[in-house]
């Protein structure tokens, strides 16, 4: 039986190990769409990509065990949740603590 779980605990190895390799560029795209939504004359229409992007990566380092840019990430989620409902997605006063967050990402890749 320890034979069956040596090869799949390499294929979970090769998997945690490549998905580590794309978080760099989900931050990437993270911070691109952060940038849309920024200079989106409507808001609204630039908020889902960006949403979207934030929340797959919290779902999927949590998945993987990378708790730190999950936390970071899901702190970024639940702020723009609540920009969301209050609707006060164009608000200049919530963007400083927005870009904090999505700042913080960077020193969190995994390694």
């Amino acid at each position: 039986m320890t034979q069956d779980a040596d090869p799949l605990e390499q294929k979970l190895a090769a998997l945690k190990t490549a998905f580590a390799a794309s978080v760099p560029e989900r931050i990437v795209t993270i911070e691109a769409a952060w940038a849309e939504f920024t200079a989106a004359a409507a808001p609204d229409e630039a908020f889902e990509p960006f949403y979207r992007a934030v929340h797959n990566l919290a779902g999927s380092c949590a998945t993987y065990g990378f708790t730190e840019t999950a936390d970071r990430a899901r702190a970024l989620c639940d702020e723009l949740y609540d920009m969301r409902d209050t609707k006060t997605l164009a608000a200049p006063d919530r963007r400083p603590r927005v870009a904090a967050l999505v700042a913080s990402l960077r020193g969190t890749v995994p390694g």
